[in-house]
């Protein structure tokens, strides 16, 4: 009763199935009504994302079930029958994802009392360290493509740039006498050019000269200096990410050369940023990381050995500062 005095109790559970809920909160948060929990609104490739997974790992076991009737005890049953079935532990959390925000709205709105998502245990994800392309074979990589593949394949390995980026990156946007580049933009099939995947990730990024060499053959192969960077056959949108990275593999397998894609490139800018001292708080921003620990989460692997370096600097520094060693003087 007091619980229901509060409005922390429904006194009439809502009949509304899981599958109505989730078509409701999609199409409210396209609208931007339901929101993050930073209050901005999700970026279209996240509700792509949920959508998807939803409708692949969700709908099939809960889709047909009322919202108010789902528990604790459903959901981990159906987690630990994904995870006997051989899904992934990031599959599995991914899968949940829809569910999580469901709920938090039906909370807000009084739908049901308590999430029974919230308690749930999901396997342990183990992340797999990153192994980027050898900086060694960068050369003979991007030889092997062909002239007109050079542009997309140098801004993933020389400027770090997201797929979506690079696809959604203008000719406005670089600015090859300054050496910069600025990410305004994404380009996803589904739902055409919007902003980046946070707002961390409108930012921007140094060109190397070896970058603005090749952007500007492509310029003046292209003929073209304003509007889209790179267009597929219609020459309206961007081309397809499939045969970009169809055309490369069969390239390096001709030459014998190591597969790589355009996101293990972006984890080669980021080590190779690393090895030639670039600062991490620059990289992250570099990066487009929502934050300085997402970089050092990500990529700590990479700075190992750094911390001789850094002790060498600090010794330097005491060196510097110590007065004249005596006969009781502990460094002597």
């Amino acid at each position: 009763m007091v619980d229901i005095r509060r409005g922390g109790l429904a006194l009439h559970p809502t009949g509304q199935s899981v599958e109505a809920a989730m078509t409701e909160w999609l199409a409210a948060a396209k609208a931007g009504s339901v929101r993050t929990r930073g209050r901005v609104p999700y970026a279209p490739s996240t509700l792509v994302s949920l959508e998807k997974s939803y409708r692949l790992h969700v709908r099939s076991r809960f889709g047909a079930a009322r919202l108010d009737s789902l528990t604790l005890r459903d959901i981990q049953d159906w987690v630990e029958d994904l995870q006997r079935a051989g899904m992934c532990a990031s599959t599995i959390s991914s899968s949940l994802l829809p569910l999580r925000m469901l709920y938090r709205r039906a909370k807000r709105h009084g739908q049901v009392t308590v999430s029974p998502v919230d308690g749930v245990e999901v396997p342990l994800q183990r992340r797999r360290r990153r192994k980027p392309v050898d900086v060694s074979e960068v050369h003979a990589l991007m030889n092997a493509l062909a002239p007109a593949d050079h542009p997309l394949w140098g801004l993933a390995i020389y400027a770090g740039l997201r797929r979506g980026e690079l696809l959604g990156l203008y000719w406005e946007d670089v600015d090859l006498d300054e050496r910069e580049l600025r990410v305004e933009r994404s380009w996803n099939p589904n739902y055409g050019y919007g902003p980046p995947k946070s707002e961390a990730g409108q930012r921007v990024v140094p060109v190397p000269d070896r970058l603005a060499t090749i952007l500007r053959q492509h310029a003046h192969r292209t003929q073209r200096h304003t509007g889209p960077m790179f267009l597929g056959r219609t020459g309206v949108t961007p081309p397809a990410p499939g045969p970009i990275q169809v055309r490369a593999d069969r390239a390096w397998q001709t030459t014998g050369l190591p597969r790589t894609t355009l996101h293990a490139c972006r984890h080669l800018y980021a080590s190779v940023s690393a090895a030639a001292g670039v600062p991490l708080h620059e990289l992250s921003r570099y990066m487009g990381h929502s934050s300085i620990a997402m970089t050092i989460d990500l990529y700590t692997h990479l700075f190992r050995g750094s911390q001789v370096a850094a002790a060498a600097k600090v010794n330097a520094y005491y060196d510097s500062h110590a007065p004249e060693a005596s006969g009781h003087d502990i460094a002597a």
